[in-house]
């Protein structure tokens, strides 16, 4: 009723007849039919940039994880490989402290240890029990508790695995010299500063 009121207000203000008043009404529907039409549109224009940022951020997040769990396999595949390595051990997680030793020295050891763990890897085998860390060389041997491989600054992941130190040269008795097995700790992994 009010709609029809207002349409003769038009009609009389413009002097058209009822066909003219039928053209006003069909051009108002169809304007707030387009108007409609282009709500509609933004609206799924916003959702489809909403679900683009979203599928993004899904995939870099994705991406991320991958890198993490690279990252940790290599440093488990560093622990392991070291741990069973002839040049360092005599059974498996039991490291020759002559060999600790004399491998520590070696400049060429990261480079060549490289071509069998990874890139960017490190090792560090700590005796337990023995009071504070002393780095052990070949001036000191034996009476050192620390060992370390390729170590410098920066962000790391590692494992920490039991290990022993077979030690040749360790307590002397009267008739001979016995050798001892000392309980230690390897850490091993790949530095991840990327």
């Amino acid at each position: 009723m009010i709609m029809e009121t207002n349409i003769r207000k038009l009609e009389r203000k413009a002097g058209a007849s009822s066909f003219g008043g039928a053209f006003l009404l069909k051009k108002r529907s169809g304007q707030s039919e387009m108007i409609e039409h282009m709500l509609l549109v933004l609206f799924i224009v916003v959702v489809l940039i909403v679900l683009i940022f979203f599928l993004s951020g899904w995939q870099v997040s994705q991406l991320e994880l991958a890198k993490t769990q690279g990252v940790s396999e290599a440093a488990l595949a560093a622990s392991k490989t070291l741990g069973y390595y002839p040049g360092l051990v005599s059974d498996p997680y039991v490291f020759d402290d002559a060999s600790l030793t004399a491998l520590q020295g070696l400049d060429s050891f990261c480079s060549y240890m490289e071509q069998r763990v990874g890139r960017e890897w490190f090792a560090e085998v700590s005796v337990l029990g023995q009071g504070e860390k002393k780095e052990c060389n070949s001036l000191n041997y034996p009476d050192r508790n620390y060992w370390g491989f390729c170590i410098r600054e920066g962000r790391k992941v590692s494992y920490s695995l039991p290990a022993n130190v077979y030690r040749r040269q360790a307590q002397v008795f009267s008739a001979s010299i016995a050798p001892r097995t000392d309980l230690a700790v390897l850490t091993a992994g790949v530095y991840n500063d990327r």
